[in-house]
C-alpha cells in the first residue's frame, strides 16, 4: 500500500495510488541543500529493539509458526518472481507471498490487539521525531520505503502522515471486531525499492543519482542503496 496523505491526483497508472501532503505553494524539490529527497527503511532503522526481528518475522514467530513455513513461502516467491522478465511477475509473486502470510496468520485468529502487543517493546531510534521535523522544515521530501508492515508504523509513529510525504509499506486490514482479514501489498516487491525511490524523485522533480538519499541497515537494501546518490547505513547491521 502507498498511504495517501493528501488529495489524490489520478494519472491512470500505479501513480494514482500515491499522493503527497507537502504544504501547498512550496516547490517540493527546491531547498538550499544538495539532497532533495531522503528515504528511510523502517525495520531496524527508524524502529529499534533488542534482538530486532523484521516485522513479518516478528508476527510469524509471535503466532507460533515454524521457520520452515517462512522459508518455504519465500522460496515460492522467488520461484514465481523469476518465471518471467516482466515487472508484473515480481509484483504478483510478492502480493501472493503477502496474501499467503496473511492467510496463515488468520488461521491463528490474529487480532490487531494481539499483533500490537508484539510491537509494544519496539522503540523509535534516538532523536527520530526531531530529526525528521528538522528535515521537513528545510524543505526536504521524506519517504519510508519498506517491505514491512504498517501496524508497526501506526503503533510507534501514529502521526507519520505529518512527517512523511510518501509511505510505501504493506497494510494489514482488520474487520470491525479487530480480526485480521486481508492485506494490501505495496506495488514494489523485495527487489523493487529502487523503483519506489525513482517514483518519488520523478514526482517531485529531482534526480535519483544526484539528489536522493537512502537510509537503511542491511544488504537486503543493496539495490536501492546503489541507486541513490548517497546511501547511509544506520545502523550498519552488515
Amino acid at each position: 500500500a502507498i498511504f495517501q496523505t493528501g488529495p489524490s491526483r489520478p494519472t491512470g497508472d500505479i501513480e494514482e495510488f500515491c499522493t503527497n501532503h507537502h504544504p501547498i505553494g512550496v516547490p517540493l524539490a527546491k531547498n538550499r541543500w544538495r539532497y532533495k529527497v531522503v528515504a528511510f527503511d523502517l525495520d531496524g532503522t527508524l524502529l529499534r529493539g533488542d534482538n530486532y526481528l523484521f516485522s513479518w518475522e516478528l508476527f510469524w514467530n509471535g503466532l507460533g509458526f515454524s521457520k520452515k513455513i517462512q522459508k518455504d513461502l519465500i522460496r515460492e516467491y522467488r520461484r514465481k518472481a523469476q518465471e518471467g522478465e516482466e515487472r508484473s511477475h515480481r509484483v504478483d509473486a510478492y502480493r501472493n507471498w503477502c496474501r499467503q502470510a496473511c492467510q496463515k496468520f488468520m488461521t491463528r485468529k490474529a487480532t490487531r490487539g494481539q499483533l500490537a502487543t508484539m510491537v509494544a517493546p519496539l522503540r523509535l531510534t534516538a532523536n527520530c521525531r526531531s530529526a525528521l521535523s528538522a528535515m521537513r522544515d528545510e524543505g526536504i521530501v521524506l519517504a519510508i520505503i519498506s517491505e514491512g508492515v504498517s501496524l508497526l508504523l501506526e503503533e510507534k509513529l501514529p502521526d507519520f502522515r505529518n512527517l512523511f510525504d510518501f509511505v510505501f509499506i504493506n497494510e494489514l486490514v482488520f474487520d470491525h471486531q479487530g480480526y485480521l482479514n486481508d492485506v494490501v501489498a505495496m506495488e514494489y516487491d523485495f527487489h523493487g525499492k529502487a523503483e519506489a525511490l525513482a517514483y518519488v524523485c520523478r514526482r517531485v522533480g529531482c534526480a535519483v543519482k544526484e539528489e536522493a538519499v537512502f537510509v537503511g541497515d542491511a544488504f537486503n537494501d543493496e539495490e536501492i542503496m546503489l541507486a541513490a546518490s548517497l546511501a547511509i547505513a544506520y545502523p550498519p547491521k552488515d
